[in-house]
């Protein structure tokens, strides 16, 4: 509980081994968002916006970037890009920010999920487009859909009405 202005009272502290025997390191921003995730073997960096809300997410493998609505909802997010390494960054790289730097100098996109919402903020809409052809023609798309339960004074408000997966198969729930 270091760097941390006043007192911190702890009742019922127990230490606890993981079943893996890893131990997991955390490094803070200023804010208090994590930064860094890091086991002996992996590093995963957090990047955030001016709302705090995760922009990136990387490890020395691959990374995604949200990308955010710029609707009433600030927080919802539009859709999701992942991207996969050509080539690894050294494994001597072990600043977080040398990794992060090496890792988008030399990424590729592989897909880009992007989502659809309704008036009360649920998602009727998913499509995932592999990006791994340069011709647009060629990509592969997949939409699924979903409708809501959305009648006013419903008890099961928000539920899940119906489901269609990207091969037109809908799935009716009851």
């Amino acid at each position: 509980y270091s760097n941390n202005i006043g007192e911190a009272y702890f009742d019922n502290i127990s230490l606890q081994l993981e079943p893996t025997e890893t131990v997991v390191e955390y490094d803070y921003y200023s804010n208090g968002k994590v930064k860094t995730q890091t086991t002996d073997s992996n590093m995963i960096l957090y990047t955030y916006n001016a709302n705090g809300d995760v922009v990136d997410v990387a490890t020395r493998t691959s990374w995604a970037h949200y990308n955010y609505a710029d609707d009433s909802n600030p927080y919802r997010v539009s859709s999701v890009e992942t991207y996969t390494r050509l080539n690894y960054p050294p494994y001597e790289l072990t600043d977080a920010q040398s990794i992060y730097n090496s890792l988008f100098a030399s990424s590729t996109l592989k897909t880009k999920t992007s989502y659809t919402y309704n008036a009360y903020g649920l998602v009727t809409e998913t499509t995932v487009e592999d990006s791994k052809e340069d011709d647009d023609a060629k990509k592969q798309k997949s939409t699924s859909t979903t409708t809501y339960n959305v009648l006013p004074g419903s008890r099961i408000f928000g539920s899940v009405y119906s489901s269609t997966d990207a091969s037109g198969a809908t799935t009716r729930y009851y």
